[in-house]
């Protein structure tokens, strides 16, 4: 089958770094049927590799029960006194959110909050931003952040999702995927053969272009 022949695996991948307060790295766009794991091999994350267990999106949700989460829609800055969310219905009326960092070389913020208007998505009041903040990071409340265990594949968001959001001690440290790679498409008489055998195709074309002259 073409999913099992091991020229197509792919070791030891870097797909992504780690960013503090995140809990998603984009899959590879040449992995074979992203909807699932079944052509994935192996997860592994940070210097240490320490491998993580595959866990069906049911069985993934339960490590989020009683957490608040949605992403930020705007960009802030350190002045800024507002977050606008993309959902706050689940955030406690006051009291304080954690907030993802952009980019490996931030830390995650913990900010204060006195007003959580439902209607606008906004909290009001905000104090203790350090650092800005681009738009789509991971909003948090009630959860701690530390080394995950497990992963599941979001198909929604073409994303490899983890069960624990990346904790700060964990910034830059890579996340190594061994699977198997789509079958690349030829269409033109310029594209180079990567199968090992390729040999075969030879026989089919001659097969498919006598066919073609046979039916005119």
């Amino acid at each position: 089958r073409v999913l099992r022949w091991p020229f197509r695996i792919k070791l030891d991948e870097d797909i992504g770094d780690m960013i503090p307060g995140a809990y998603g790295i984009t899959l590879p766009t040449d992995l074979r049927d992203p909807y699932s794991n079944k052509n994935i091999l192996a997860v592994r994350i940070g210097r240490d590799n320490t491998p993580l267990s595959y866990e069906s999106k049911t069985q993934f949700d339960r490590h989020f029960l009683g957490i608040a989460h949605t992403t930020l829609t705007t960009s802030i800055t350190g002045a800024s006194t507002t977050l606008v969310l993309g959902s706050s219905g689940d955030f406690n009326e006051s009291g304080s959110v954690y907030i993802a960092a952009s980019s490996i070389s931030e830390t995650i913020d913990t900010v204060a909050y006195t007003s959580n208007t439902e209607s606008t998505k906004t909290l009001a009041g905000v104090t203790g931003i350090a650092d800005s903040k681009s738009s789509g990071v991971d909003i948090w409340q009630g959860l701690s952040f530390g080394t995950p265990t497990a992963y599941t594949i979001d198909a929604d968001s073409g994303k490899i999702l983890f069960n624990v959001p990346f904790s700060d001690d964990l910034a830059g440290e890579n996340v190594f995927m061994d699977y198997y790679s789509e079958m690349t498409a030829y269409d033109s008489d310029a594209d180079t053969l990567d199968e090992p055998e390729y040999d075969l195709f030879v026989s089919y074309l001659k097969w498919k272009i006598g066919y073609r002259l046979s039916n005119g």
